[in-house]
């Protein structure tokens, strides 16, 4: 199996600023695009896929990532199968459970069990089938020859579910060799127990580039980094209110650095 080198792109910046800059990556031999889906913080992610797609001819196209919340399965169906038509072959469905695109609207991450029922009916909506969502039907009129779904994961269920029924894992890295080697240790397990056509897993690390040093860290203050701890998991369990607390005080602090990022950008050009 090879080794690509993909960018992600949390798009801040004007959409054809973002464009451009998805078209100069397949030019250095980037071999993926991971766009993320957020809407209260960055520019629409399958708007800057699809025009991406019409400007490129082989780099791979996907979310990073989007999730079951804020899109309907079958909206998410619809929308990967169109871009497929503008990109054969090189388009990628990926998953997460949903953080700032959830936590802006007032929402809750997808559970396990509903990234599971997720992934099926995505399924199905691609091969034609009919499903059932939330007390209601739906099913795509139009052919579409399905596109591989991946799904985000970090803990040991996710990455277990994503071993078990995923064409592919996107580990939320951690910066150390033990803590990303005992992910993939988990997923593969999983993988194991089925059979596969072919599974494939990349690994996420967070980075921010720019001439200002400290603008460059604040861009990543909602990402903090993964330490180890000392202390072992059982000794301190995690409390999973003060983490979701956490998440949405980045998520806040993610829209205010958007802001004012805009604000000084104008300042400057203006």
């Amino acid at each position: 199996m090879g080794v690509s080198l993909d960018l992600g792109i949390v798009a801040r910046e004007p959409t054809p600023d973002v464009i451009e800059l998805c078209v100069e990556a397949e030019e250095l031999g980037f071999g993926g695009l991971w766009v993320a889906d957020s809407q209260a913080i960055f520019r629409d992610a399958f708007a800057i896929l699809a025009v991406a797609a019409s400007r490129t001819k082989r780099i791979l196209l996907s979310t990073g990532v989007t999730n079951p919340v804020t899109r309907h399965p079958a909206v998410l169906a619809g929308s990967f199968a169109t871009l497929d038509e503008l990109a054969p072959g090189r388009v990628v469905l990926t998953l997460g459970r949903g953080e700032s695109a959830v936590f802006t609207i007032g929402g809750r991450p997808a559970t396990t069990k509903r990234l599971e029922q997720s992934v099926h009916a995505l399924r199905a909506l691609l091969a034609g089938e009919t499903v059932s969502w939330d007390g209601g039907e739906a099913r795509m009129t139009w052919p579409s020859r399905g596109v591989p779904i991946y799904l985000a994961a970090s803990g040991p269920r996710t990455l277990r579910l994503a071993g078990r029924i995923a064409d592919g894992v996107l580990f939320q890295s951690a910066p150390t060799r033990g803590l990303c080697a005992g992910r993939s240790r988990r997923w593969r397990r999983a993988r194991a127990r089925r059979v596969v056509r072919s599974a494939s897993s990349r690994s996420a690390r967070g980075c921010s580039v720019d001439e200002d040093r400290a603008w460059a860290r604040e861009e990543m203050k909602p990402y903090p980094p993964w330490r180890p701890r000392r202390a072992s998991m059982r000794s301190r369990p995690a409390n999973s209110r003060s983490i979701c607390s956490r998440r949405r005080a980045s998520c806040a602090r993610a829209t205010t650095t958007t802001s004012t990022r805009t604000a000084r950008r104008t300042t400057a050009t203006s």
